[in-house]
């Protein structure tokens, strides 16, 4: 069974904790280019998870801010190539949602690109329903679904 672990950083934490940044440094030097491009990245009010398996490595991360008291907007959710169609996608957003649920919140929306078609089908079996469509969304011809559900 798969199982996987969260450290979780604040904006604060993230930007100015040593072990945060060597987080960043890993992910970066092994999945994209360099640990300023996740710290250069980091939305103000937004809180951070980088999920890891049973071994220890991390497979992947996702962030959210909340709106109001009982509302979230998850920022983006990533697992990085190598742990694709294993199933931590699913996994590190039911972890994400439960964890949700214990700071009050009661609905969580999401945005995810018109290509993504993995993460959209985990979310449309997790119950969230699509609520909208941005077109254009930070370049012409790019678009998202916006997705909802009551937790």
């Amino acid at each position: 069974m798969l199982e996987i672990q969260f450290k979780k950083f604040s904006y604060e934490k993230l930007m100015k904790d040593e072990s945060a940044r060597e987080i960043a440094e890993d992910l970066y030097f092994n999945h994209h280019s360099t640990p300023d491009d996740l710290l250069e990245k980091v939305l103000p009010e937004a809180t951070y998870l980088f999920a890891s398996n049973e071994d220890f490595e991390i497979v992947g991360m996702t962030s959210y801010k909340k709106i109001t008291s009982t509302l979230a907007i998850t920022e983006r959710t990533i697992v990085f190539p190598k742990y694709r169609g294993k199933g931590y996608g699913n996994l590190i957003s039911t972890c994400l949602e439960s964890d949700l649920k214990t700071t009050g919140v009661r609905k969580i929306v999401c945005e995810i690109l018109t290509f993504n078609l993995p993460m959209l089908f985990i979310k449309l079996k997790q119950g969230f329903l699509i609520e909208g469509l941005q077109r254009n969304h930070d370049r012409p011809g790019t678009h998202q679904y916006i997705l909802g559900k009551d937790i």
